[in-house]
């Protein structure tokens, strides 16, 4: 995770926080920034999902690091002081550079759900979220066997191009 993230996250208490020192089942990488509405309504959204998938975890199942797009820091600071969860320091222009990149960020919100080794189980989870309701955490399973009928159908369709590729037509 350390190789997508950083090694540093900031919390409520501490700004710059050790990245390994959170050990959660899945991650969530959220985009958003307070001057768009439609990321207003979803952090009441994740905030619910968020709550209901951790309720009586001894640790947490899900954890969310907060890429913003606010306009400045105070604005960030304005937003992050709504969130329950993580957030990547503000000031880390590149790191979030890099990150709009490696998500291929098209709209905000976006939540992207990752496995502790960095695997992108789902690019972007926004419409799943706001119906979860008491099912939220039954979402990661539904999204880890989207991952894998995603897979097994790419890895299909390399077979058959390399099967075409290896025929041989002969004309007599």
């Amino acid at each position: 995770m350390e190789e997508i993230m950083g090694k540093v996250v900031q919390d409520k208490l501490v700004k710059d926080k050790e990245l390994s020192s959170y050990k959660p089942d899945y991650w969530g990488i959220y985009f958003g920034a307070h001057w768009a509405p439609p990321c207003r309504k979803f952090n009441d959204d994740l905030k619910t999902f968020y709550e209901a998938v951790n309720k009586g975890q001894e640790k947490k199942f899900f954890e969310v690091i907060f890429v913003s797009f606010d306009g400045n820091e105070a604005h960030f600071d304005r937003h992050y002081s709504q969130h329950p969860w993580l957030a990547l320091p503000y000031a880390d222009e590149a790191r979030v550079a890099a990150l709009k990149v490696k998500f291929d960020l098209q709209e905000l919100p976006t939540l992207a759900i990752v496995d502790p080794t960095g695997r992108i189980v789902k690019s972007n989870s926004r419409l799943d979220i706001p119906t979860a309701g008491e099912k939220a955490k039954e979402l990661f399973a539904k999204w880890e066997g989207e991952y894998k009928q995603a897979q097994d159908k790419a890895a299909e369709e390399e077979e058959k191009k390399e099967w075409t590729q290896s025929v041989v037509v002969y004309v007599y």
